[in-house]
């Protein structure tokens, strides 16, 4: 397979892929949740911060473009703060430009959802399903359709909140045959109708039962249904996502089924997996591969998906690690930085290619499972984690003259060896704030004892419109315990 990844890594820069639908906006609400309200029995949220990110629609072109192609996305938005919002979001997208279709009717559609220890406790929406009328979509068509002569591939993501009603998406997919461009669609609702024509289809377990109108379990019936959708609608594949079970690809190249098992290991959020997969499945098609490979490569991006909190986008660098992981290879090394000036330039690189950086620092002497809880904790929050160590000299100062067990070049070689760690570097002062702002993170992560702490860096990360995030200590694991029972021979 990673003959195949690289086949995505020389071509993606030149992949044009044009992406209609509902777009969003996913804010999230952090908080600790400690008490019961005496007013009725719901929990407490003490806040603590929040964040957004595209959803829907504009979610698959941030993929898109995290995975490194050229996306033009049309969608509908409103008059009002969550549209405001979510250009912000994806002006972080270099390679994103949008066109849309602005409509006082409506608000942007806003999904909140309120987080306590990286679990959602509720989540509110606001929105107004309403269809684009007749005169919008003939306004907005001839828009798309100059798009689409220069594009290798057109996305319509359907989240069934009207951008995309029966007669426009059937006008798009008309537009896009008469050009050569392969369509995929993620669908919603009952009726595959309003798809016909499309080259393939993405639909979950739950969305294919629908549209056939009966109970689908096991291979076999998931080939029979989604045979049965191609035949009547004259659609040339369906990728089905079975969630643990993984995912199916019916073809005439696969007329019995591609049976592709699940990659993830650690599930931690849905949200968003199927804007990921239909990314993944574009960028391989516009790339030159098959829809069986394409399928393969989709399948990774989407372990790594679900396996960080919120809609996220996923980085060709993550995905190849993930194949690395599947075929027990020894996997990418993170890069050990002998210079902050290097890390600079690769961190500026970084947010110029859209992914949120994270940063994190320690001792990190006597790796423990503590360590590890927060690291990855982290790493579910941001693209990329680069992780400060403490010099030798560095720790001594705060530890003691005993300390660190373990010397600064080992303790950085175990760091590299992390799947969650991107980049390392060893800095000599008490904090690193002269570090951080130079770097300007776009997020930092700090242990939750430093509540109510001063946080060295904070302000300039908070100045550069950045945002700290206090992640909860896993209890019972500390280095200085540890040395201390090894010292007493226990």
């Amino acid at each position: 397979m990673l003959d195949v990844f690289e086949r995505i890594v020389q071509k993606r820069k030149a992949a044009q892929i044009v992406c209609v639908g509902d777009v969003m906006l996913d804010r999230y609400v952090h908080g600790q949740a400690h008490r019961i309200s005496p007013e009725a029995p719901i929990p407490i949220l003490n806040y603590s911060h929040s964040r957004y990110n595209p959803g829907g629609a504009a979610n698959v072109a941030a993929n898109l473009s995290a995975l490194g192609a050229r996306v033009s996305l049309f969608g509908r938005i409103g008059t009002d703060q969550a549209a405001s919002d979510l250009q912000t979001a994806l002006s972080q997208f270099q390679t994103v430009s949008t066109h849309w279709l602005h409509d006082d009717r409506i608000p942007t559609t806003e999904k909140t959802r309120f987080v306590v220890g990286g679990q959602q406790l509720l989540r509110m929406d606001h929105e107004l399903k309403s269809p684009v009328s007749v005169q919008q979509a003939n306004d907005f068509l001839p828009k798309v359709k100059t798009t689409l002569e220069a594009a290798d591939v057109l996305i319509l993501s359907d989240y069934a909140k009207g951008m995309l009603p029966f007669e426009f998406c059937q006008a798009l997919i008309e537009s896009a045959i008469e050009v050569g461009v392969p369509v995929m669609v993620d669908p919603k609702g009952t009726d595959f109708g309003k798809y016909k024509g499309a080259s393939l289809l993405t639909p979950n377990l739950a969305e294919l039962r629908a549209a056939v109108g009966q109970d689908v379990s096991g291979d076999a019936q998931v080939v029979a249904a989604a045979t049965s959708l191609m035949r009547q609608f004259d659609i040339q594949a369906l990728l089905v996502t079975r969630s643990a079970e993984g995912m199916t690809l019916v073809s005439s190249a696969h007329p019995e089924g591609l049976h592709i098992h699940s990659t993830a290991r650690d599930v931690s959020d849905v949200s968003g997996a199927g804007d990921t997969v239909i990314a993944a499945l574009a960028v391989g098609i516009a790339c030159g591969l098959t829809p069986a490979e394409s399928a393969n490569i989709a399948n990774m991006a989407a372990g790594v998906s679900v396996a960080r909190h919120g809609t996220v986008q996923v980085t060709l660098e993550e995905v190849k690690k993930e194949i690395e992981a599947s075929l027990s290879l020894p996997q990418t090394a993170s890069v050990l930085f002998s210079n902050t000036r290097s890390l600079n330039q690769q961190v500026k690189q970084w947010q110029l290619e859209g992914l949120s950086v994270g940063f994190t620092n320690g001792c990190f002497d006597l790796l423990h499972a503590g360590h590890l809880h927060s690291l990855a904790n982290a790493k579910k929050q941001c693209n990329k984690l680069v992780v400060a160590l403490n010099s030798d000299e560095s720790v001594k100062a705060l530890k003691g003259p005993h300390r660190p067990v373990q010397d600064q070049h080992t303790r950085a070689q175990v760091l590299c060896a992390l799947r969650m760690v991107d980049a390392v570097v060893v800095f000599n002062e008490d904090t690193p704030a002269k570090l951080i702002e130079m770097l300007l993170p776009n997020v930092m992560f700090k242990g939750a004892d430093y509540r109510n702490k001063e946080v060295a860096g904070a302000k300039a990360v908070l100045d550069a419109g950045g945002k700290v995030v206090l992640i909860d200590l896993l209890e019972g694991h500390s280095t200085t315990t540890t040395v201390k029972k090894l010292n007493k021979g226990l």
